[in-house]
C-alpha cells in the first residue's frame, strides 16, 4: 500500500498529540480526584472535628450552668441550660448531616442518649430543687453522666482526627503518585516523540542525502550511478524519475560521444589530406606563390593544425571515455618523462620570461606506466602553467614518493584559478579567464590518462596567488 509522506508526518503528529493529550486527561482526572479529596476535607473533616470540640466545650457550658444552678437556684442558669440542650441537639444534628460516611453513628447514639438521661436529671433536680427548697443528692450521677457524655464526645473528635489524618496522607499519597505517573508518561511521550521524530526524519533525511550525492555524481559526469528506491513516497517518486533521468542522460552523453567520435573521424582524413595540400603549395610544388597568397595559406595550415588537434583530443577523449585507449605500459623513470618535456617546453617558457625550477627527489624507484602518455600529462599542465604566468614568474616540478605512490607536483605564481572555478577545471568544453586560446579539453584528457594509470589528480589554487596541481602514479600498476 502506498502511504505518502504527508500521511507519514500526520501518523506521527497523531501519535504525538495522542500522547500530549492522554497526559492532559489523566492530569485533569487525578486532578479532579485529589480536588474532591481537598473538599472533603475542608467541608467535613475540619469542619467535624470543629463541630465536636464545639459539643465538648458546651457540654462543659451546661455542666457548669449545672453546678451554679445547684448552689444558686437561679433561674437564669436553668434557661442557660435550656438553651445549650437545644444548641447540643443542632450539634448533633449538624454532625449527623455532614459526617454522610456514618462513621460515628454508634458514638453519635450513645452521645445522644446519655445528654438525654443528663438532660433529665438535671430537670428533676431543677424542679425539686425549685419547689421543695431541699438539697438534692443524686449520689454523683450528673458528674458520672457529663464523665461518660465527654468521654464519648473526646472518643468522636479522635475518631475525626484520624479520620482528617488518614485522608490528609491519602492526599499526599495520590500527589506522589500523579506526579510520579504524569512524569514517567511525560518521559515516556517525550521519548516516543523523539524516536517519532527520528524515524521520520530519517526516512526523509537518508533518501535525500541519496539524492545529493547522485545528483554530484551525476554533474561531475557519471550517468551510471542509481539510487535503490526504498519507499513508496514521494522521495520514493523523485527517486524513480532521478534514475529515469540519469539513464536518458547516459543515452544522450553516449549518443553525444558516438557522434563527436564518428564526426572526429571523417573529419581526421580530409583535414589531414588539406593540411598536406597546404604544405605542397607552400612549397611552392604546383608553382610560385606572390607574398599576399603565401600569407593566406601560413593562416589555412595553422588553421589546419588547429583543428587537427581538436579532431585528435576529440577522438583520444572518447577512446580514454570508452576505455578503448591503448597504454603501453612498461617500468620507467619518471624523471626522465620530466626531462624530456621539460627540453621541449623550457624555450616557449623563457621566450616569455618564467623560470622553471625543478625538485626531482632522490631515489625514486622505477614505475609502471606509459611515458608517452606521462609526458602529454606534463606537456599539458605546464603549458597551461606558462599560459597563466605573467613574466617574472616561476613555475616548479617536484617528484616525491608518498606511502604506495609517486607524487608529481606542478606549481606556478600565475593568476591562479576563481573558488567557484575550481570544481570544474576538469570538465570538458570548460576554460578559465579570458586566455581561451584552447579547446578546453587538455585537462580532461590529463584527468583521463592518470586515472587509467590508476592514480588521481587535483588542484589548489588562490585566486591572484598562483596555483598548484597533484597527481600520483601507483608505485605498482593495478591488475
Amino acid at each position: 500500500m502506498r502511504i505518502s509522506l504527508a500521511q507519514k508526518i500526520f501518523a506521527g503528529y497523531i501519535v504525538i498529540i495522542s500522547l500530549t493529550a492522554f497526559i492532559g486527561i489523566y492530569s485533569v482526572v487525578n486532578l479532579y480526584s485529589l480536588s474532591g479529596l481537598l473538599n472533603s476535607i475542608v467541608e467535613a473533616d475540619i469542619s467535624l472535628v470543629r463541630m465536636s470540640s464545639s459539643l465538648l466545650d458546651l457540654l462543659m457550658v451546661q455542666y457548669g450552668n449545672d453546678k451554679k444552678f445547684s448552689v444558686l437556684r437561679e433561674k437564669d442558669f436553668l434557661r442557660l441550660f435550656e438553651e445549650g440542650d437545644l444548641r447540643f441537639s443542632q450539634i448533633l444534628n449538624d454532625i449527623r448531616r455532614i459526617d454522610t460516611e456514618r462513621r460515628q453513628s454508634v458514638n453519635l447514639k450513645e452521645i445522644e442518649a446519655l445528654h438525654a438521661s443528663y438532660s433529665e436529671l438535671f430537670h428533676r433536680k431543677s424542679d425539686h430543687l425549685l419547689k421543695m427548697k431541699t438539697v438534692w443528692d443524686d449520689n454523683n450521677e450528673s458528674e458520672n453522666l457529663f464523665n461518660d457524655i465527654s468521654s464519648k464526645i473526646k472518643t468522636m473528635i479522635i475518631g475525626y482526627e484520624t479520620s482528617l489524618i488518614d485522608k490528609m496522607k491519602q492526599s499526599d499519597e495520590m500527589t506522589e503518585k500523579a506526579k510520579r505517573t504524569i512524569t514517567l508518561i511525560f518521559i515516556y511521550a517525550i521519548v516516543l516523540s523523539l524516536i517519532i521524530t527520528a524515524v521520520i526524519t530519517y526516512g526523509i533525511r537518508v533518501p535525500l542525502k541519496r539524492l545529493r550525492d547522485a545528483t554530484s555524481l551525476l554533474s561531475d559526469g557519471d550517468f551510471d550511478h542509481r539510487i535503490e528506491i526504498s519507499s513508496r513516497d514521494e522521495i520514493g517518486d523523485l527517486t524513480s524519475a532521478f534514475n529515469i533521468m540519469s539513464r536518458k542522460l547516459k543515452e544522450i552523453d553516449q549518443m553525444k560521444a558516438d557522434f563527436i567520435s564518428y564526426a572526429s573521424h571523417e573529419l581526421r582524413t580530409p583535414m589531414t589530406s588539406l593540411k598536406e595540400a597546404v604544405a605542397l603549395m607552400m612549397d611552392r610544388v604546383p608553382g610560385d606563390l606572390t607574398e599576399k597568397q603565401g600569407e593566406l595559406l601560413k593562416i589555412i595550415n595553422e588553421d589546419c593544425d588547429r583543428l587537427l588537434k581538436l579532431i585528435n583530443d576529440l577522438l583520444d577523449l572518447s577512446k580514454l571515455e570508452s576505455g578503448l585507449l591503448p597504454l603501453n605500459i612498461q617500468d620507467s623513470r619518471i624523471e626522465d618523462v620530466v626531462e624530456k618535456t621539460l627540453s621541449a617546453m623550457r624555450p616557449i617558457a623563457e621566450s616569455k620570461g618564467v623560470y622553471i625550477g625543478t625538485d626531482l627527489g632522490n631515489n625514486i624507484p622505477k614505475i609502471p606506466m606509459d611515458g608517452f602518455r606521462i609526458q602529454q600529462v606534463l606537456t599539458n599542465l605546464l603549458s597551461n602553467a606558462i599560459k597563466f604566468t605573467n613574466s617574472g614568474g616561476r613555475i616548479g616540478i617536484t617528484l616525491y614518493k608518498e606511502k604506495e605512490d609517486i607524487i608529481v607536483k606542478v606549481s606556478d605564481t600565475g593568476e591562479g584559478i576563481p573558488k567557484d572555478a575550481l570544481g570544474r577545471i576538469f570538465d570538458k568544453f570548460h576554460q578559465l579567464g579570458d586566455k581561451k586560446t584552447g579547446t578546453g579539453l587538455g585537462l580532461p584528457i590529463v584527468k583521463h590518462i592518470v586515472e587509467a594509470h590508476g592514480g588521481r589528480i587535483w588542484a589548489e589554487s588562490e585566486q591572484g596567488k598562483g596555483s598548484i596541481f597533484y597527481f600520483t602514479i601507483p608505485l605498482m600498476a593495478e591488475k
